[in-house]
C-alpha cells in the first residue's frame, strides 16, 4: 500500500510540475454590453438657463513696487604686503609718470648723464636714478636707505612713501 501511495504521490508531483510549466491561456475580460445613451426628445430639453451673475472681485490698491538693493558683495580682504607692488614697479617709468605716482621729489640732483630724485619719509629715503632713454628720462634703479645706520627694505620704504602721498588711498 505504501508503494501505491508513493507512486500516486510521485505522479501528482510530476503532473503538478508539468501544469505549472505549461503556458496559460490569456484571460479575457467579459465584453461590456452595448448601452446607448437614452434618447431625449427635443421638447424635453430644458430651456437655457443664464448663469448667475459673476461676483465682482474686490478691488485692492496696487501693491507698491519695491526697489531692490544691489547685491552686497563680500568685502575683499586687505592685500598683504607680498601682493602690493614694490619699488621695482617704478623701473622703466618716465619722469612724468613718476611725478604722477609719487609727486615731486623733495630734492633733485643732476649728475650727467643721470638725475637722482630723493623722496623722504619719516622712516627712510627713497632714491630714484633716472637716465635719458629715447628722448625721455626713465627710472633705471631704485635704492632705499634709512635715516641712520639701520637697514631699511626697499619695499617698506616705497610703501611708506605711498602712504605719505595719499593716506586715504594707501591701503
Amino acid at each position: 500500500m505504501t508503494r501505491t501511495r508513493s507512486a500516486a504521490l510521485g505522479t501528482a508531483i510530476v503532473v503538478w510540475g508539468l501544469t505549472a510549466c505549461a503556458p496559460r491561456p490569456p484571460v479575457l475580460a467579459p465584453a461590456a454590453p452595448d448601452i446607448a445613451p437614452p434618447q431625449v426628445a427635443k421638447s424635453e430639453t430644458p430651456a437655457a438657463v443664464a448663469p448667475p451673475p459673476a461676483e465682482e472681485a474686490p478691488r485692492y490698491p496696487p501693491l507698491p513696487t519695491l526697489a531692490l538693493a544691489p547685491p552686497v558683495s563680500e568685502p575683499r580682504p586687505a592685500p598683504s604686503m607680498k601682493d602690493l607692488p614694490g619699488p621695482d614697479s617704478l623701473i622703466g617709468l618716465t619722469a612724468d609718470a613718476v611725478t604722477a605716482a609719487l609727486g615731486a621729489p623733495q630734492f633733485r640732483r643732476r649728475e650727467a648723464p643721470a638725475e637722482v630724485w630723493h623722496y623722504r619719509t619719516k622712516t627712510c629715503f627713497l632714491d630714484l636714478f633716472l637716465y635719458l632713454d629715447r628722448a625721455a628720462l626713465r627710472v633705471t634703479h631704485v635704492e632705499a636707505r634709512g635715516h641712520d645706520v639701520a637697514a631699511v627694505g626697499k619695499k617698506d620704504c616705497y610703501l611708506s612713501l605711498l602712504v605719505k602721498k595719499s593716506p586715504a588711498k594707501a591701503l
